[in-house]
């Protein structure tokens, strides 16, 4: 055993008294799931970090809701810990209660962490399922944020089974979603498992391309931890091309920052990486330290596919200075090789990939249909419009001056309000999400634009979250418009649905109440965002940011610092 080997041991008993308090915890909730219970759990995850606040429930919370939140949040921490067996067992507890409950982005998170460990676990066809049912879901909302980020699943899974060709067409269609989502972290995470997609399929100059843009924008988001994985990628890339004076300077840069920030599993992966550039070089003895490190870190993990290069790698180093060991290494490299894929499995996914093609071409379809059935309804109805027109051009200037006096009268009203409550030292006004804006004394009957229907609905936002009632149909009743209605003009001005667009208003407004009243709870900015339960809101803020609501802050504050993914 390894003196490195050792320290990766010790740094896991550190934390084992820890890690045996909450799995306790757990063991009670499950032989007795009260609400006592699941605090006591959700106290432990606070006290360890793994959290972004404390979560408390009510006395009167309904049993199947707290076994939702206690299993789901166990799957998460369980695969944290790379106990990836127990985690799916938590994961397929809480699905059946997601799906019951109609929390549509609580059914897809199970859905997206049970595909991740089953992939950790080598078993890819459910991955696969679990993976294909969330990006249904996320389609169905038209977040494209989420969209691109079970695509990126989905290609992860078809890479990690090894069929790049497969993982091609998710990963470019995932990051043409995020460029509509403008998520540059987002962003970053595709471009790097792009790269790595181009790498498999031979195409070195795609691969170093994507890891470059990778790289720059985790250097801009100031995430160091992440950059040292990008440099490792951009490094495979340069190997592939030859280039492994460059490569070794990458590596060099980015081993000694993942060692300082205990990505153990990327760090193990960039030591394969150093140790082919050295064997490559001549540097024998150099490689085989590379390769052992990696191989200790592989074995501690159980990822046989990457101690099958580390093993490898291992043989071809230990040749000549230790024939025996070589030996040793090249058998075990043969019995993986032999046992890591079965046929099943390939069929299985092959099928997943043939039905993705199939449903692309019943989409075309469909959409072909609907386009010729709008064509003849237009025809028909094109001479009643024309002279419904006439008649609903009076109506609509009436109704437009209507809406425009009110709106100029709720914008200009609404600052003065939030500053007074601000100087009584309470919460600040919901109605920081909508700037103050200079109308004329008299407006002009004219149409509004998408900008004063925007800003009706963000006026209309910030007074609904004041009371928690940010629905649409809330919403909509506040505009005296049906919900209908309400749809199909932001989707008309935003090209984003209501509820989409909404959150986005509540999400504003959080990242300023955190920036602007950092001694706010993190319950006071939920409720003053309009959310219920803290831990729905904070799910919420990290998808739309990147990042928790305390990882925010201490960006705001101390802008090098951020988030391990």
């Amino acid at each position: 055993m390894s003196r490195k080997f050792i320290v990766y041991i010790a740094l896991a008993f550190a934390s084992l008294s820890a890690r045996g308090a909450v799995a306790d915890l757990l063991a009670a909730f499950d032989s007795k799931p009260t609400v006592e219970h699941a605090n006591a759990y959700f106290a432990a995850l606070d006290k360890e970090g793994f959290t972004d606040s404390r979560v408390t429930f009510r006395a009167d919370t309904p049993a199947d809701t707290l076994k939702l939140q206690v299993w789901y949040w166990a799957a998460e921490y369980l695969n944290d810990a790379q106990r990836y067996a127990d985690a799916r067992r938590y994961g397929e507890r809480a699905l059946p209660l997601a799906r019951a409950g109609g929390d549509k982005t609580l059914y897809g998170d199970c859905l997206n962490i049970l595909a991740v460990v089953c992939v950790r676990l080598g078993d890819f066809a459910p991955a696969v399922g679990y993976a294909k049912a969330c990006n249904d879901l996320d389609r169905a909302t038209g977040d494209a944020d989420k969209i691109s980020s079970s695509l990126n699943t989905l290609a992860g899974i078809y890479m990690a089974s090894r069929q790049p060709e497969e993982a091609r067409k998710y990963i470019l269609e995932a990051i043409a979603f995020s460029r509509r989502a403008d998520n540059p972290a987002r962003q970053a995470v595709l471009f790097g498992l792009a790269s790595e997609v181009y790498r498999s399929l031979g195409l070195g100059d795609s691969a170093l391309y994507f890891s470059e843009q990778a790289l720059a924008l985790e250097q801009r988001l100031g995430r160091n931890d992440k950059v040292a994985v990008r440099r490792a990628q951009m490094a495979d890339a340069l190997i592939s091309l030859g280039r492994t004076d460059e490569a070794a300077r990458q590596l060099l840069a980015a081993i000694p920052q993942l060692r300082a920030d205990g990505n153990t599993h990327s760090l193990a992966i960039a030591c394969n990486q150093m140790g082919d550039v050295c064997l490559g070089s001549g540097k024998d003895a150099e490689a085989a330290k590379y390769y052992a490190e990696a191989l200790d870190i592989f074995l501690a993990q159980h990822d046989l596919y990457n101690e099958s290069h580390s093993r490898k790698g291992l043989y071809n180093a230990l040749r000549k200075s230790d024939p025996q060991a070589a030996m040793a290494h090249n058998d075990r490299y043969n019995q993986l090789r032999d046992s890591l894929y079965d046929r099943e499995t390939g069929e299985l996914l092959s099928q997943y990939a043939a039905r993705y093609g199939n449903e692309r071409l019943q989409d075309e379809n469909e959409s072909l249909r609907r386009s010729r059935w709008l064509w003849i309804g237009g025809l028909l109805g094109l001479l009643a419009l024309l002279a419904f027109a006439t008649w609903m051009r009076s109506r609509r200037r009436v109704h437009a001056l209507r809406k425009a006096l009110a709106i100029a009268q709720a914008a200009t009203a609404r600052p003065a309000a939030t500053e007074t409550e601000g100087g009584q030292g309470g919460a600040p006004h919901a109605a920081t999400v909508s700037p103050q804006r200079e109308v004329p004394s008299e407006a002009p009957a004219a149409v509004p634009t998408d900008a004063d229907i925007l800003q009706s609905v963000a006026d209309a936002v910030a007074d609904g979250m004041q009371s928690g009632q940010t629905d649409v149909a809330s919403i909509a009743a506040r505009l005296d418009i049906t919900a209908a209605t309400l749809r199909r003009r932001v989707w008309a001005a935003a090209h984003q649905t209501p509820k989409n667009y909404i959150t986005a208003l509540q999400m504003q407004h959080a990242a300023h109440l955190l920036t602007a009243s950092p001694t706010l709870s993190m319950r006071e900015v939920a409720r003053a965002c309009g959310f219920e339960e803290p831990s729905n809101f904070v799910r919420v803020f990290k998808r739309v940011y990147g990042v928790t609501p305390s990882r925010y802050i201490a960006a705001q504050v101390c802008p090098g610092e951020g988030r391990q993914e």
